[in-house]
């Protein structure tokens, strides 16, 4: 596995929308909200403008899905602010068999068909894989390793 570096970082907000304007405005690029209901399905709303690298999100409060209840739980500890950052990789699924070597929890995962990639993300990718590391494991970060080809 070799790391291709920095895919996007990921900003956990309580308002999306208010987000969403500002950081529209701070980088002078849009930022709009996708397919939500891929999203609701997470418990979250989410944005990402792939060209400033930067993903935002923010929980659903009346979701009971584990990512929406995870991002809650991280803003009433720590408030608004980098939620995770997402590694480029190019073989994610060698980076998941290292991390679990290391004792190192997998949190969850999360694949696109290419239907889903050319629906959601305007073909941007031909693979779009990535894995979820327990920060509690990777010294306080939450760390993903993801494939974007």
């Amino acid at each position: 596995m070799k790391p291709k570096g920095v895919s996007r970082v990921v900003i956990a907000v309580r308002d999306l929308d208010k987000a969403m304007a500002l950081y529209s405005r701070l980088f002078d690029t849009p930022f709009h909200e996708r397919d939500a209901s891929v999203a609701a399905s997470y418990g979250i709303r989410a944005s990402v403008n792939w060209d400033a690298a930067i993903e935002i999100v923010s929980p659903l409060p009346e979701s009971k899905a584990a990512m929406g209840r995870d991002v809650a739980r991280f803003l009433d500890k720590c408030g608004e602010g980098l939620y995770s950052v997402v590694f480029s990789v190019d073989n994610v699924d060698e980076a998941y068999a290292r991390a679990t070597e290391m004792s190192i929890h997998i949190a969850g995962s999360f694949e696109f068909d290419q239907e889903q990639i050319d629906r959601l993300l305007d073909g941007r990718f031909k693979k779009f894989k990535q894995y979820t590391l327990r920060a509690a494991d990777t010294c306080g970060v939450r760390l993903l390793f993801g494939q974007y080809e």
